[in-house]
């Protein structure tokens, strides 16, 4: 358990590759989600350091229960207009740095604009019969037991063309050794 922020840097190489690939996935979820609202995008994807600064925004969407539309709707485009005769210039990019972005006063215009437009905590509501719904789904998969036959087949369907694709490559006759049974 994380108890303090500089902790992520005592976790093992397992630990860090497996939130390295997280924060980079959400970073192409976060990345769609701005070309669809802006036109704009990453020109490229950022460094590892700034994917995690990134991946702030999912802390923020649990912490809030707000969705990444609304993040990317409230904040992006703030900073954007905020911005506005600097992006002109630049061709590519969203028009505003990860580090300004997602930093304290990004976190504070969140809030404000949260408390605005749910006033009542609609999004919190909305949140839990979402969360509500999908373990309702997921209860009903269990039980039906159709999906695990599923994946267990199209798992047994990719072993079986592994082996059969690296038997007919030729990849395991090269090694001459007494007794080696691909030769």
């Amino acid at each position: 358990m994380l108890t303090k922020p500089h902790d992520l840097l005592n976790f093992g190489k397992v630990q860090k590759r497996l939130f390295r690939r997280a924060a980079f996935e959400f970073f192409w979820k976060f990345n769609a989600e701005v070309k669809k609202q802006s036109k704009r995008s990453f020109f490229q994807a950022p460094k590892p350091q700034q994917l995690m600064r990134l991946y702030t925004l999912k802390g923020w969407m649990d912490k809030y229960k707000v969705s990444l539309t609304y993040i990317v709707r409230t904040l992006v485009m703030y900073w954007q207009e905020k911005f506005s005769h600097k992006i002109t210039k630049k061709k590519f990019g969203i028009g505003v740095s990860i580090p300004t972005l997602v930093g304290s006063m990004s976190e504070k215009i969140l809030q404000d604009r949260i408390a605005k437009d749910f006033p009542n905590g609609e999004n919190v509501i909305a949140w839990k019969s979402e969360q509500q719904l999908l373990r309702t789904r997921r209860a009903i998969r269990e039980i039906s037991g159709d999906d695990f036959m599923q994946d267990y087949e199209r798992i047994m369907r990719v072993r079986q063309t592994r082996l059969t694709n690296n038997l007919s490559s030729g990849k395991y006759t090269r090694r001459h050794y007494r007794d080696n049974p691909w030769i």
